[in-house]
């Protein structure tokens, strides 16, 4: 059914909106302080999202559901960044790559928020 292309499109694009604005916040902080709390609050929400489903990003779970209802050929296993860096450039992203970012970009605000 075409919606669940639709959907699954929908959750990609999500993705990577919020992945932006997470590394987009970055040098935000620094011109803009009143947005040291809002990407903290992110990236923190971020965080226990990995938490709570175990590494695996809720987005990433729910663009897989909706791509299987669409066609199974084209779920993926692994982290979404890991996937599409691989097929869209032919990079290899280790699969500790996200997590490592989130934590330091958790440490770079931090640093902001304190100073």
């Amino acid at each position: 059914m075409k919606l669940y292309r639709v959907l699954a499109n929908l959750a990609f694009l999500s993705h990577w909106v919020l992945v932006g604005i997470l590394v987009g916040g970055i040098p935000m902080q620094y011109f803009f302080p009143w947005y040291r709390g809002i990407n903290l609050l992110l990236l923190g929400v971020t965080a226990i999202s990995q938490l709570v489903w175990l590494g695996k990003c809720p987005l990433t779970i729910l663009e897989n559901h909706f791509r299987a209802k669409y066609n199974p050929a084209e779920v993926y296993t692994g982290p979404c960044i890991q996937h599409y860096f691989a097929q869209r450039f032919q990079v290899t992203v280790p699969s500790g790559f996200a997590p490592f970012m989130l934590v330091l970009m958790v440490l770079i605000s931090g640093f902001f928020w304190i100073n």
